[in-house]
């Protein structure tokens, strides 16, 4: 397994907890909605058991651009 992917692993799985923190209620598919990819996905992801295409990429990229902007 990529090194890089390990580090985008743990970070979304960061930025997950992050968001639970503040709100007890968010979800894993509220995080992959967010994230705009399948749910499934997200955590076959998270689990290890799969990798992103660069669909699903691209769309963590853009979320994780605007929430830069929105900081």
């Amino acid at each position: 397994m990529r090194t890089d992917l390990n580090e985008l692993r743990s970070f979304l799985e960061k930025e997950f907890q992050k968001k639970k923190t503040f709100n007890s209620s968010y979800s894993k598919n509220a995080f992959s909605r967010d994230l705009n990819i399948p749910a499934t996905t997200l955590n076959s992801f998270l689990k290890g058991e799969r990798e992103l295409s660069f669909k699903n990429l691209n769309s963590i990229f853009k979320y994780l651009n605007s929430e830069i902007h929105c900081s």
